[in-house]
């Protein structure tokens, strides 16, 4: 029966090293950009489309820096932007960031999947009111 106790905490030791082995392999410095299909988000009024048109592109023109590290945090910015700071997790192929401010949750954790190769992190979020899948996240490595 102890015998079977050591057996049984080795393969309970093995399981969990091999767990956090995985959940490593996303660690590291991924680099970004962002699509965002404006046919698919919230109209706003005429006078104010000229000024989200700009921010969209803004949005598109730049490189996205997310670093993701073992002891399980992350920064994400680019040039000319803060940084998001916060923690994140990984359970199987999906990857969720979770934004804190002052050490507390903000908004909805940012769900990403890994890619087969483990090279790709991507997300799609939908407009809020259209419903629609309108902005597109691709990370790579």
């Amino acid at each position: 029966m102890n015998q079977f106790i050591k057996v049984g905490v080795a393969l309970s030791s093995l399981a969990i090293f091999a767990v956090s082995a995985f959940a490593g392999s996303v660690t590291g410095t991924w680099h970004g950009r962002v699509r965002i299909d404006a046919t698919k988000v919230t109209q706003p009024k005429p006078e104010q489309r000229t000024a989200m048109m700009s921010r969209i592109n803004k949005a598109q023109s730049l490189t996205y820096t997310l670093t993701l590290n073992a002891n399980h945090t992350f920064t994400m910015g680019a040039v000319g932007l803060p940084t998001q700071s916060g923690t994140w997790n990984q359970a199987g192929n999906t990857v969720a960031l979770q934004g804190q401010m002052n050490g507390k949750n903000v908004g909805e954790p940012q769900v990403f999947t890994l890619g087969k190769n483990e090279k790709v992190l991507s997300m799609t979020q939908k407009d809020k009111m259209t419903k629609k899948d309108a902005v597109f996240v691709t990370f790579s490595r």
